[in-house]
């Protein structure tokens, strides 16, 4: 389940949201009213009618008191001081005390309501025949400690979901840093060579030079505002790359390149920019194999996946010629929606990368 998932489910909101706090406090309220009860209804409720109101009434409202504060200082206090802190052993040794003090306080209500009245005691009694019974003492204390750290789980987990919150959203932001880190960019150096030449085509051929320049202007308009977002559509970044290729083909004589396109390409989103590793490895490709045949790329969609293939120039083998950029990024982006594959067999080398879009 996702985070926005989470935050939208009824749990989540009554846990962390501040609007349900008071709705929290009541629920908290009325489970320490149940231990309480609880915790007495079996030692002291057996009172005849004429005294409950003194000897049962009064001390389950006290030890409800107790209760209450116990938790409100375990929550406010304890927790916060020391268990979120990871200062385990201190609280482990707050929070005993706090257990032992409140089970010593319901051993003495006990002997307040039936053995200062004389009234006899049920079996199930502390003071059952005169005897102090250490094991139903031990085991009520054990029961009050899991009900009472019951009680403080919500701020706990309260707690770990926010933390979880603050987790992920540094690392969403880590993930942003470093998609920004890796994305590929135009080349300063390419930029240079692009506007040198475009200032020796203007005095002597004005119209090609004109060329340029809007696919130039295209190019960087298109690094400036679509290169920042999330998502662009693929038409956007397959027109962005023609933009690239044609000022390299100005730029460098007898340069070809022809880009395929087959499915609905027009519905596909990608992060922008994320092809550009392999137009640039292209052209390097396409210079240091000495063909004249073109560049060829192909933009293939299929039951929802992008087939991206990229034929290397003939004599180009395909080892150790791809981007280590373009990796990175993928995993950041596309972690388990993505898969590479170089064909060798073909005619022709290819690299093949498949996308879940």
């Amino acid at each position: 389940m996702t985070e926005i998932e989470n935050e939208s489910t009824l749990l989540y909101r009554l846990l962390v949201d501040q609007s349900y706090r008071w709705l929290r406090h009541i629920i908290l309220i009325v489970a320490i009213i149940l231990i309480t009860v609880n915790q007495l209804i079996y030692h002291i409720f057996h009172v005849t009618t004429e005294e409950s109101y003194i000897y049962v009434y009064i001390p389950v409202f006290s030890t409800f008191i107790f209760y209450l504060a116990t938790v409100y200082l375990n929550i406010y206090w304890l927790i916060p001081r020391y268990f979120l802190t990871r200062r385990f052993g201190w609280y482990i040794v707050w929070f005993t005390l706090l257990v032992v003090t409140a089970s010593q306080l319901l051993i003495l209500e006990e002997y307040l309501v039936l053995k200062v009245p004389g009234i006899e005691a049920l079996p199930n009694s502390y003071f059952y025949e005169d005897k102090f019974l250490i094991l139903s003492c031990l085991s009520d204390t054990f029961v009050l400690a899991i009900s009472l750290f019951g009680a403080s789980m919500t701020v706990i987990l309260k707690s770990w979901l926010l933390e979880n919150k603050k987790l992920n959203k540094l690392k969403n932001r880590k993930v942003q840093i470093e998609v920004e880190q890796v994305k590929e960019k135009v080349s300063p150096v390419f930029l240079f060579s692009v506007l040198h030449r475009m200032g020796h085509l203007a005095p002597t051929e004005p119209q090609q030079a004109s060329a340029m320049l809007v696919h130039l202007s295209r190019l960087l308009r298109y690094q400036l505002y679509e290169g920042t977002q999330e998502k662009v559509l693929l038409t956007a970044e397959i027109q962005f790359l023609s933009n690239y290729l044609l000022l390299e083909q100005y730029h460098t004589p007898g340069f070809e390149f022809r880009i395929h396109t087959a499915g609905k390409v027009a519905f596909l989103f990608i992060s922008p920019l994320l092809f550009l590793p392999f137009i640039q490895q292209g052209i390097t490709d396409w210079k240091e194999s000495d063909t004249i045949s073109p560049l060829e790329f192909f933009f293939t969609e299929e039951n929802d996946q992008l087939l991206f293939r990229y034929l290397y120039p003939e004599g180009r083998k395909a080892d150790k010629n791809l981007p280590v950029s373009l990796f990175r990024r993928l995993q950041i982006l596309y972690p388990e929606n993505f898969s590479i594959k170089e064909n060798a067999a073909s005619i022709n080398n290819s690299f093949n990368l498949i996308l879940q879009v």
